[in-house]
């Protein structure tokens, strides 16, 4: 049983936690409501359905990652190396908060029909305006390239077999110079 909590922030944690242990697809509010102490009509009333849950943590994890995405870009002044400091971000995000990652960009839990939509469009707007800086092709397909290479980069970095041989931040690196070869 999870201990002290005594806000939303704290049900979120608890239910993300909840999640990564046994699955999204496991994961009831009565579950939550038992692991954590609360009855299922404190959670009701303050988030009134799992699929709520799922949309405020999904809502917190694109908050983290706009900051991150945000912080990337103003460290550097050309787009390229803003380009290559959003993508270490973004993969370092995958690999440190797994569950999270999975609940907002896997098709399961994030549709385009979904509300956090709107929110996973605002946040990959920043990454949109700095391919536009670099490219005189279709910005719109070469975001397009540059999500599913990054979101596809990540599965296989997950999946590596000898990660103690794997470089990632320098694979990433050349990754994204590739990239932008290819889209100039």
């Amino acid at each position: 049983m999870f201990v002290g909590m005594n806000d939303a922030k704290d049900i979120l944690q608890a239910t993300l936690e909840i999640a990564q242990k046994v699955g999204w697809e496991k994961v009831s509010v009565r579950g939550i409501s038992k692991e954590i102490g609360y009855s299922t009509i404190k959670i009701y009333s303050d988030f009134g359905s799992k699929e709520e849950l799922l949309f405020k943590i999904q809502q917190r994890g694109f908050a983290i990652l706009r900051t991150a995405y945000t912080k990337a870009t103003e460290q550097f002044d050309l787009p390229e190396e803003m380009l290559e400091s959003i993508a270490l971000v973004h993969i370092r995000f995958a690999l440190q908060h797994p569950m999270y990652y999975e609940l907002m960009f896997d098709y399961k839990f994030n549709s385009c029909k979904s509300k956090s939509a709107k929110t996973k469009r605002e946040v990959g707007n920043i990454i949109y305006e700095v391919i536009q800086q670099i490219t005189q092709v279709n910005s719109r397909i070469a975001f397009l390239q540059f999500y599913a290479m990054l979101y596809g980069f990540i599965q296989i970095t997950k999946d590596f077999p000898h990660k103690k041989d794997f470089d990632m931040e320098a694979t990433t690196i050349q990754f994204v110079r590739n990239f932008i070869n290819g889209i100039r």
